[in-house]
């Protein structure tokens, strides 16, 4: 028996293991939610009110913000932990079933449900006509608990359990279950809200009912969401896990025919429930195959302790349970073929239930995967092969296939993700029992695959059992048979594995005894036949990779037991059993270890961020062998900087993807088109990118050899021409291409484009051409091509603006395209009169480019053939792979694809899903040209300076992977001397002694004797040996580095190695010392003087008050017991003073986190001052007094406490947030009041406190939201602090008066809309806190002119064009938010303030319908505003006044649709329709109230795009600056 690897583990193992198997979307909720309460904690947060779900701010406020973040607040440690232990297994269970987007739009989606039912359940209690009830109304609900309450309800209904264990205490039934749980969390915990578990219910019951089916979107919608470049980080995580379900409706259906126990944290044991969550010896049943939800899944046996008998009962999860309904379908079979086209099913078609379906027949394929698997991957923009590597590499894992698919741009010390999996209990004895069995090698079919090393081996096996009734052990196995050179067996459970079906799983033979680490692939299928009807036969396929930890795999519901043991069936005859298992095994590529120039010949180019669109386009433009050399015969120089020269950096990539083993980098190149970071992450056109760069090399090409190159490869000519129908007149204009764009939309191919390009269009009517002396003629108008060039590059037009939805499209329809493509075809009708007919038009398919994803971004890749043979490459970044004729042209076809049907029998709609992935532009080669376009290219056209300049590259590209290999053998010692610390103290730094970066370094090897590095130090500084002496340096306890000892001879006598490890307890790769050299009086080096225990080695700093400089001077040692007044002489001496010049001495002690510089006696002893080895002193002049007030910094510490604290700010208008007004010197520890009043003084403003500071956010590189509130910081250094950062800039504004008094003022921006005028003034006002609304209108009273003086105003709020809410004149206007509603007032029409009895006052806005998802949405926008309308006021009536109101003209008027909106669904209204009745009298209208909707074209001008807003991917043009 194998050892239990994962239960041998550390619980930190066993925990990150437990929590990496979490899928993405639920660990980040649990994330989310567990730092929000860490944050609440440690800021001492404690107001949910604000953030909970309040009903009754909701209603009066609208906060509608609260059904979110009532979620993810919890109110207490244990609240979040049990909220979150509840999710992590019901989460996991459905993201993996769901995809992690689906999941997170279904959490959203019931979010959001829940809160509406809350909020209705709410208002009808608090309005009930019987007894009404407030209490819910100002209720606060909070927690992720309502949401599981919904999971709990949806997994009860999927599983279709019949009973729940209840906390392992007693079994409830499962449709109770949920109600019994609220019952018993109410009883217990009295606090947590009723209203909120029970609308969690309610939500699960009408998901599981289908009433949300309208409001869940298909599976391209989640599709288009993954394959979305802003989501691309997330996507190519691990633990993402792709939306690869083909249920069209989006949601996950029920079954009714299962009956096993459920399992999750709320059923069974909670202990046990916790403790499954960490990796357990027993593996859980995974997955199984023929889903459409989840295509080519098996899943492995669980282990069991004895062969005999078990009484462990598997824990099956909510997936595997789903996959068993599936399996339990009587399934046909059907011929199909694995691998490299090997037959390996007999062919026998298998009949249906009469209530089950067949599983979809297999495609004639070469395919390691399951088909279902390889066409939801291949659907998402991945090829086939390169779908079939990834699946194999992620030991068959879907989820880490996409992953693996996903990732672009791996770095060299990436590992391979191991995909998470329980372990598995090895193999049982083999049971004596079962008869002969033959094994029968399978039939040849198809054609081998391109690459011969994944040539799969088949081979079917056959098992007959006798006596299979009597059999009474658990399971059975069968004899070992051999495929692939690999040893399996078949294992069954003749009684079900705890289950009542058959159970049979492929086992591998020899797991326990196979090396560590092993792995094998397989596909595979298991059947039992029917022996008196063949089309009877059960057949199941999947495929599994086969490890030590999944040695087998199957199903483990594989057919139900009551039709096995049937003698009608004919399952069993004459007791008899027929067990079939059809076997291939193929050889598995390593994704992360492939070696596209070992495989292919050909290596990548890397991408840098988004720069796959340029990396196809430079391998195609690469692989014209002909453009190739003309870039090699460039002129460039060995001068020339390949960062600022195209021509060098284009030669130099070629050269490196001629002649370099591994991937390419495109730095060199895109720094040369003077491109920075952002650029190399911003995804452009290929077309636009081809056209700059051709233009640019055209360029660049001028004057020399290779002048016109570009146009003898790509430049082909085309004539337009208007000719006259009625008089011999005819109009020709020629012009040149480098490229021809062919519509796609409404074309089948590349031949109807080039005929809807010649298409001629006829001149007629209003549209006649006028022909110069003929006056206005009909005509007709057309294009006619001259020649076409040697290579042609066809852009197919994908992307198109769409003026309907005023947004850019991808046309993603079904396009073909040929190998060879005819121009001269139909006798040259694409030709001109002037064409050179004696030119064969015949081209040859060279590269296909292209786009997979959607308008908003993608990635590109490029499927080229280099020497038109027929074998095509696919240049994917770094990857190159082999690829066959039909991945390069059908599959990039586009177009839709349809999944064959499950269920034919039912006439269900097949499921189709549009190919994001199609080719977007096209390269010919014309066959005459071919020799001489497809030509050789070798080192003789590559300049000499090119070639040494590129080898020297390679040569320390590989100095530098060699000293990285070495890096473990060297030590990094750094030597400082007295000359770097002259060199730096006054200059580089001002505290401590030196910046050891900036010293000389010597990398030796550990090995080295010290005596020997000392040779070295000599032979570098001139300093004999006998004359060195090394000091070794220490980190003290205040953060100061110092010399702390000198070596010993023991020390020195060891190696490099063993000092650093003696010496440094960082264990780091270097070694630091000092090097003392002592100098005679002639200079030369003399040796060190002895040192003993009362010697002291100081170092002395010299400080100059008058120039404000300080310097080092030099080092002494001294006595411990001497006194600094004994050495003031030799200190006068070093620093050129007379001897008898007085001077102070201060010991620096320390700089951080502030400076700490005193005093020193001169009269008591350095050892009662403390004085050690290593200790900096610094001296001056005594200053007279007379100067001290002169002088800024009069004695060293006061110096010491300016360069610690001093700061250049950049000070800027906040109007103008880019330029810097002016800059000031000021220090980190000045006041608020210092740092305004020096603004001021600045300025030449009299009063500070008219300056307002806002602080910098250096991530944004804008102002912070919020300015700084007076005297709300205590220093500079708050002022300029940023998260870990510190910034050097502030922003500053003049204020009209002083900030105290602003800050208790609010201030308003309102816009007021005249009743006579047009435009609205946009005013701001500026009142008490304390004011009401009715303050602000009075104010507005005063500042604009009214229709007549009496003009009632009031106050609205308008949101989204809709008007929100009438603001009450007694309203406080202190929480009043402008910032995202619009305030506006207008004066109060006399009709509203004389309402008549039936009189209605409605809300009217402006729409447009927009079509999204195809789902018509209403689009509101321009003013809304009120009306009044009369009871028994038709339409037509209502439409005149709001012509007059709105002084619309007539002409456009009668455009204009009129209709009734209620909650957006609009309802449109006829001249003669009572308007009256279709509104219901309210006193309070919202945005949710119905509205009169007037439906037009929207003619406000676009605004024009902020720096916030998405814009679309190809908007910014390419540009090539150099």
């Amino acid at each position: 028996m194998r050892s239990n690897i994962v239960s041998e583990a550390g619980l930190p193992t066993r925990i990150n293991q437990w929590w990496e198997a979490i899928p993405f979307v639920t660990s980040a909720i649990v994330i989310v939610c567990g730092i929000i309460y860490l944050v609440c904690l440690f800021v001492g947060y404690d107001s949910f009110v604000e953030v909970c779900f309040l009903p009754s701010a909701v209603v009066s406020h609208f906060q509608v913000y609260r059904a979110y973040t009532a979620i993810v607040f919890h109110g207490s440690l244990l609240h979040v932990l049990f909220n979150m232990l509840a999710l992590v297994p019901m989460g996991s269970e459905l993201e993996r079933i769901m995809g992690s987007i689906r999941l997170l739009y279904i959490t959203i989606l019931l979010g959001t449900s829940n809160a509406i039912l809350h909020l209705i359940m709410a208002l009808v209690v608090a309005h009930n006509p019987f007894h009404p009830d407030q209490s819910l109304m100002n209720q606060c609900s909070i927690g992720f608990s309502g949401i599981l309450f919904s999971m709990i309800v949806i997994e009860t209904s999927l599983s279709r359990v019949q009973s729940r264990s209840f906390f392992g205490l007693f079994n409830v039934p499962a449709k109770w279950y949920v109600w019994i749980l609220l019952a018993v969390f109410q009883l217990l915990m009295t606090n947590v809200s009723l209203l909120g578990h029970l609308c969690g219910i309610l939500s699960g019951y009408a998901y599981t009912f289908g009433l949300f089916n309208v409001l869940i979107p298909g599976a391209s919608f989640y599709s288009s969401i993954e394959s979305s470049s802003w989501l691309s980080t997330c996507v190519r995580r691990p633990k993402f896990i792709m939306c690869t379900g083909s249920n069209t409706s989006g949601h996950i259906p029920t079954y009714t025919n299962e009956t096993t126990t459920s399992s999750g944290l709320l059923s069974g044991n909670m202990w046990r429930n916790l403790s499954s969550w960490m990796p357990q010896r027993e593996s859980p049943v995974q997955t199984g195959t023929n889903s459409d939800r989840f295509p080519g899944r098996g899943r492995t046996l669980g282990s069991v302790t004895n062969q005999a008998a078990s009484t462990a009962v598997s824990d099956s999860g909510l997936q595997t349970r789903l996959l068993d309904d599936v399996d339990n379908l009587d399934q046909a079979s059907h011929p199909a073929t694995i691998g490299g086209g090997q037959r390996i099913f007999d062919g026998r078609p298998s009949v249906l239930n009469s209530a089950m379906a067949p599983t979809r027949t297999q495609s004639n394929q070469g395919a390691v995967a399951s088909e279902e698997e390889v066409k939801k991957l291949v659907a998402m923009g991945f090829d086939k092969t390169q779908v079939e590597v990834a699946i194999a590499a992620a030991d068959g894992d879907l989820n880490v296939a996409v992953e693996i698919l996903m990732s672009q741009q791996q770095q060299e010390d990436e590992e391979m993700l191991v995909p998470h999996s329980d372990l598995v209990e090895g193999p049982q004895p083999l049971v004596e029992g079962p008869q002969p069995m033959e094994v029968a090698q399978a039939d040849n079919a198809g054609t081998v695959e391109n690459q011969a090393s994944d040539e799969p081996q088949a081979s079917r096996f056959t098992w007959t059992i006798e006596n299979f009734s009597r059999l009474n052990m658990k399971k059975l196995y069968s004899d070992t048979f051999v495929v692939g050179g690999y040893k399996w067996r078949v294992l069954i459970f003749p009684k079900g594995n705890n289950v009542d079906y058959l159970s049979m799983y492929l086992d591998v033979a020899d797991s326990s005894t196979l090396p560590y680490g092993w792995s094998r692939y397989a596909q595979f299928s298991l059947a039992v036949v029917n022996q008196l009807h063949s089309k009877y036969t059960i057949k199941k396929d999947t495929q599994h990779q086969f490890n030590q930890r999944e040695s087998d795999w199957g199903f483990t519901s594989f057919m139900p037991l009551s039709e096995l043991y049937d003698p009608n069936k004919g399952y069993l005859v004459n007791d008899t059993c027929v067990v079939e298992a059809d076997v291939a095994v193929r050889k598995v590529i390593d994704y992360w270890t492939y070696d596209s120039k070992k495989e292919t010949g050909y290596v990548g180019l890397k991408n840098q961020g988004a720069t796959c669109y340029m990396n196809s386009l430079l391998q195609t433009l690469y692989h014209i062998p002909y453009f190739r050399k003309a870039v090699y015969h460039m002129p460039t120089t060995e001068n020339d900087n390949p960062s600022g020269s195209i021509p060098l950096a284009l030669q130099s990539l070629f050269y490196k993807l001629q002649y370099n083993d591994t991937s390419v980098a495109t730095k060199e190149l895109t720094k040369s088109f003077g491109w920075d970071t952002y650029d190399s992450f911003m995804q452009h056109d290929v077309q636009e990118l081809n056209r700059v760069l051709c233009e640019k090399l055209e360029d660049k090409m001028k004057g020399t050899v290779v002048e016109g190159t570009i146009q003898k490869l790509f430049e082909g000519h085309h004539m337009n021409y208007i000719e006259c129908i009625n008089v011999d007149f005819k109009s020709t204009r020629k012009e040149s291409f480098y490229d021809l764009q062919l519509d796609v939309k409404g074309c089948k191919d590349v031949y109807a484009s080039f005929d809807k390009y010649v298409e001629v269009e006829r001149l007629e009517g209003d549209n006649k051409y006028h022909a110069e002396e003929h006056g206005l003629q009909d005509a007709k108008k057309g294009v006619l091509f001259i020649d076409f060039p040697p290579v042609l590059q066809l852009q197919l037009k994908r992307f198109e603006y769409d003026f309907m939805r005023d947004t850019m499209v991808k046309i993603n329809d079904r396009y073909e395209f040929p190998l060879e493509l005819d121009l001269d075809r139909e006798n040259g009708k694409y030709l001109s009169p002037d064409a050179d007919r004696s030119v064969r038009n015949l081209y040859m398919l060279h590269s296909v480019l292209v786009h997979s994803g959607g308008v908003h971004g993608g990635h590109y890749y490029a499927f080229i053939r280099p020497t038109l043979s027929d074998q095509w490459y696919k240049f994917d970044d770094e990857r190159v792979t082999k690829e066959d004729v039909k991945r390069a042209l059908e599959e990039q076809y586009g177009g839709e694809e349809e999944l064959p049907q499950t269920n034919p029998g039912y006439n269900n709609t097949p499921f189709k899903f549009t190919k994001y992935s199609n080719a977007y532009m096209l390269v010919y080669i014309r066959v005459s040209d071919k020799d001489k376009i497809i030509c050789d290219v070798d080192e003789k056209d590559i300049a000499e300076h090119l070639r040494i300049r590129l080898k020297k590259e390679q040569e320390e590209k590989e100095d530098k992977r060699r000293y990285k290999a070495q890096a473990h053998l060297y030590t990094i010692i750094k030597v400082a001397r007295d000359e770097d610390l002259r060199e730096q103290i006054g200059k580089d730094i001002y505290f401590d002694l030196v910046d050891h970066d900036k010293v000389r370094n010597f990398r030796i090897q550990k090995q080295m004797p010290f005596n020997l590095f000392k040779e070295e130090v000599a032979k570098e500084f001139g300093i004999p040996v006998q004359f060195q002496r090394f000091w070794i340096w220490a980190k003290r306890q205040n953060h100061t580095y110092r010399p702390n000892r000198p070596l010993t001879p023991q020390e020195e006598a060891q190696t490099v190695g063993a000092l650093r490890e003696v010496s440094n307890k960082a264990h780091n790769a270097e070694l630091k010392l000092f090097l003392e050299v002592e100098r005679g009086l002639d200079s030369r080096p003399v040796p060190p003087p002895d040192k003993n225990k009362e010697d002291i080695l100081l170092f002395f700093k010299l400080y100059d008050p008058d120039k404000e400089e300080l310097r080092y001077v030099g080092r002494l040692f001294v006595k411990s017991s001497g006194k600094p007044m004994e050495i003031l002489t030799k200190l006068n001496e070093m620093a050129g003073f007379a001897p008898d010049q007085e001077i102070e001495l201060f010991e620096e002690i320390k700089f951080e986190p502030s400076v700490m510089c005193e005093r020193l006696d001169k009269r008591a002893s350095f050892r009662f001052s403390q004085i050690e080895d290593g200790d900096i002193i610094c001296f001056q002049k005594r200053p007279p007094p007379e100067s001290e007030e002169k002088i800024r910094f009069p004695d060293v510490p006061s110096f010491l406490e300016y360069v610690k604290n001093r700061q250049i700010v950049h000070f800027r208008a906040l109007e103008r947030p880019k330029e810097d007004e002016f800059c000031l010197e000021l220090a980190k520890n000045h006041t608020y009041d210092d740092v305004v009043e020096r603004v001021a003084q600045r300025l030449g403003l009299d009063d500070p406190s008219k300056i307002r500071l806002t602080p910098h956010n250096c991530y944004s590189q804008q102002p912070k939201p919020n300015p700084i509130k007076y005297r709300s910081v205590d220093h500079l250094l708050d002022m300029l602090v940023h998260y870990n950062q510190i910034s050097d800039i502030l922003y500053y504004e003049v204020l009209d008066i002083p900030l105290p008094e602003l800050q208790c003022l609010k201030t308003l921006k309102v816009a007021f809309h005249h009743a006579t005028k047009d435009e609205a003034t946009i005013l701001n006002i500026r009142l008490p806190k304390p004011s009401t609304v009715g303050d602000v209108l009075n104010e507005i009273k005063t500042k604009v002119e009214l229709s007549h003086p009496n003009a009632e105003l009031r106050l609205l709020e308008v949101f989204y064009h809709k008007i929100y809410k009438i603001f009450p004149v007694h309203e406080k206007i202190e929480n009043i938010n402008d910032q995202y509603w619009t305030l506006r007032a207008e004066e109060i029409p006399e009709e509203e303030k004389n309402l008549g009895p039936n009189d209605r006052l409605i809300h009217v806005y402006h729409f447009t319908k927009e079509t999204a998802q195809n789902q018509v949405q209403v689009q509101n926008f321009g003013e809304p505003f009120f009306l009044v309308i009369h009871e028994g006021e038709t339409l037509a009536e209502v439409k005149s006044r709001i012509q007059k109101k709105l002084q619309v003209p007539d002409e456009e008027f009668s455009k204009w649709k009129f209709a009734f909106l209620s909650l957006g669904r609009p309802e449109y209204l006829e001249d003669s329709d009572i308007v009256s009745s279709r509104f219901q009298r309210r006193d309070v209208y919202g945005a949710w109230e119905q509205y009169l909707g007037l439906e037009h074209s929207d003619t406000t001008p676009k605004r024009a795009y902020s720096s916030s807003q998405n814009r679309h991917t190809f908007e910014k043009p390419v540009k090539i600056y150099n």
